[in-house]
């Protein structure tokens, strides 16, 4: 019952160390995940968190983007940036 229980969290561990190896991204990027898409705001050992157009954040298991195509969205031969949403007078 343990193996099973911690299935998934080995499987996004894995992915992680692969994800990190192959660096298909970086914090700052603008990716589109299977179903998701934003710019990377952090990327750890189990989990990768995108900020949605909406300003979500969504939290990815890394072993389902280790499964999933990645698209690094580069416009006009640049890569997209963040623009801070703050205000300053």
């Amino acid at each position: 019952m343990l193996g099973v229980a911690l299935k998934d969290t080995l499987s996004s561990l894995f992915s992680g160390i692969a994800l990190s190896v192959e660096g298909p991204f970086q914090v700052g990027d603008y990716v589109k995940v299977a179903e998701w898409t934003g710019f990377v705001v952090d990327t750890n050992w189990r989990t990768t968190q995108l900020r949605s157009d909406y300003q979500d954040i969504v939290t990815i298991p890394n072993n389902r983007i280790a499964d999933a195509a990645i698209i690094n969205v580069i416009v006009n031969g640049m890569k997209l940036t963040p623009i801070s949403s703050a205000a300053t007078l």
